[in-house]
């Protein structure tokens, strides 16, 4: 399934337990990250649970997000400049995803002083 404008319009919000607006796009068999500049940078938590996200790339500038919540998805590659659209993300949940090596991780840390 597509993420269009109008799954992001009608898709749950909630504020979490850590007082973080997120947006709820879990389940929705999304297989490509697509057209979230329709959120308007509004949230601070993206969950993306449960869909068949293969690769987390094309986002677009969103200064607030700082949890990201893609459990249990197919992601095996991370874009070389999430952290260029995410700058402010401080949690990456990515559990039971098909990443196989550690390397693949390099593009969460670039950028970082070491």
């Amino acid at each position: 399934m597509r993420l269009t404008i109008e799954l992001i319009l009608q898709a749950p919000q909630y504020k979490s337990p850590s007082q973080n607006w997120t947006l709820n796009l879990r389940g929705c068999q999304l297989d490509t990250i697509e057209n979230l500049g329709a959120t308007g940078d509004f949230f601070e938590g993206l969950d993306l649970s449960d869909n068949q996200i293969i690769k987390l790339n094309n986002f677009p500038p969103l200064y607030r997000l700082n949890s990201l919540i893609v459990c249990n998805n197919r992601v095996t590659r991370i874009a070389p400049d999430l952290m260029t659209f995410l700058p402010n993300l401080e949690s990456l949940i990515l559990t039971n995803n098909r990443i196989e090596h550690l390397v693949d991780l390099i593009p969460l840390f670039q950028g970082e002083d070491n």
